[in-house]
């Protein structure tokens, strides 16, 4: 009797610790956590450069895979001020994306903040903090701008790759350069409109004057209106 006793014990046991160790679905209680962010440092960033932010996400489920990722949106700011903000593509349990604004930041301190989401409405957002310094400059130069061509005349920052300044020119010559520098200049032989490229012709101002002067960075684009 106590031998038949002691066998039905240990079957309850065996069937318990089988039970106990069954890590079905029906059974495994899974933790699923927010999708997890990766932001990389953009290094220096230099006003009026194009910007490009590398983000990372993977989907946070552990133990079993419960889910994927379904949404990820950015929205990049200066202070109260949203600058640019967009939607990344993230099929799967992993995904990458670039945050990219061609035209350029002005100087000053920016927060990226990327919010991911995943199937199961997990939700997670990560923030990276970074500042844009005014160590780049367009200046004009030549012939015709107060300083000939000895040195620069700056133009002053409006937005993205957008510069300007008014100034009065005597009848002469005149090109655009970067950072007081002969490596990265712009001209064209067009007048009052053109579009400058590298180490391109003096551009020939026809007529003295004061003149609202303009000019792309990424496009080449000028123009000089007289005022």
């Amino acid at each position: 009797m106590k031998k038949l006793l002691y066998t039905m014990i240990a079957m309850s046991v065996m069937t318990f610790a089988i039970t106990s160790c069954d890590n079905g679905n029906a059974d495994f209680d899974v933790v699923d956590v927010a999708p997890v962010i990766s932001i990389a440092d953009p290094g220096n960033v230099i006003q009026g450069q194009a910007v490009n932010i590398d983000v990372s996400f993977t989907d946070g489920s552990e133990n079993l895979s419960q889910s994927t990722l379904a949404s990820a949106t950015y929205d990049l700011s200066n202070g109260t001020a949203s600058v640019a903000s967009g939607s990344f593509t993230v099929p799967g349990r992993t995904a990458s994306g670039t945050v990219t604004v061609a035209g350029g930041l002005a100087a000053g301190d920016y927060t990226l903040s990327v919010t991911a989401v995943d199937s199961n409405g997990n939700s997670g957002t990560e923030t990276f903090n970074f500042a844009v310094t005014s160590d780049f400059s367009v200046g004009i130069i030549g012939s015709a701008t107060p300083t000939g061509w000895d040195s620069d005349t700056d133009l002053n920052f409006v937005t993205g790759t957008q510069y300007e300044i008014t100034i009065a020119l005597t009848a002469g010559e005149a090109k655009f350069r970067a950072n007081d520098d002969w490596g990265t200049n712009w001209g064209d032989g067009a007048f009052p409109m053109g579009t400058g490229t590298q180490d391109g012709a003096n551009i020939p101002i026809a007529t003295a004057g004061t003149y609202l002067v303009t000019f792309d960075t990424s496009t080449g684009a000028y123009s000089f209106t007289a005022q």
